[in-house]
């Protein structure tokens, strides 16, 4: 009988989805506006600017997230593309450069493996600088003999993207907003 009332859920959900996409579209770009570069806080352009000496900006956002408003500078230098968060009082929230390792296309192997074939110390890495996380999936990746997992997870309503290698040293973390039916059906479910 449950299983019949979740499915009737889950049709009524699909169903009405034609008509609540195009009203709220995607929510997780529902806070963020383009604004140009003089709109953007000295301070916070200042900071930019120190994270990473010589950049070239090409774009300015600004965020609210939590009633925080966060700025996302984006900018290159030497031929790397650079994107900075930075909080209205010019903190750093976190830098990251693209790379080569981030094109899939890239890596000599990738595999998706089982969250128990992932070792211990890489979860409790992972749970040390993110308190809370379910992991949800995992991946390996080998390029040049070197294995880098990659691993995603939730905490309350974010879900997270882990780099991590096989020491247990955190390349890259990403974190964004989980969307809207993502948590509906967590909610049903």
């Amino acid at each position: 009988m449950k299983s019949i009332k979740q499915l009737t859920i889950i049709v009524a959900i699909i169903l009405s989805a034609v008509v609540i996409i195009p009203v709220y579209g995607d929510d997780d770009h529902g806070n963020s506006k383009i604004i140009p570069t003089t709109e953007a806080p000295s301070l916070v352009m200042d900071a930019a600017k120190k994270a990473v000496p010589g950049i070239k900006i090409t774009s300015t956002e600004k965020e609210k997230n939590d009633n925080k408003t966060i700025y996302e500078i984006k900018g290159n230098v030497a031929n790397k593309e650079y994107e900075i968060k930075i909080s209205s009082q010019g903190k750093v929230l976190k830098t990251e450069v693209e790379t080569n390792e981030d094109d899939d296309d890239d890596w000599d192997d990738e595999e998706n493996i089982k969250l128990s074939d992932v070792p211990v110390k890489i979860k409790k890495a992972v749970i040390k600088i993110i308190p809370g996380i379910k992991l949800t999936e995992a991946e390996i990746k080998i390029k040049d003999l070197v294995k880098i997992y990659e691993l995603e997870g939730r905490v309350k309503n974010y879900d997270y993207e882990i780099k991590i290698t096989l020491e247990g040293k955190i390349l890259k973390i990403e974190k964004e907003k989980s969307g809207f039916f993502t948590r509906l059906f967590d909610s049903i479910f």
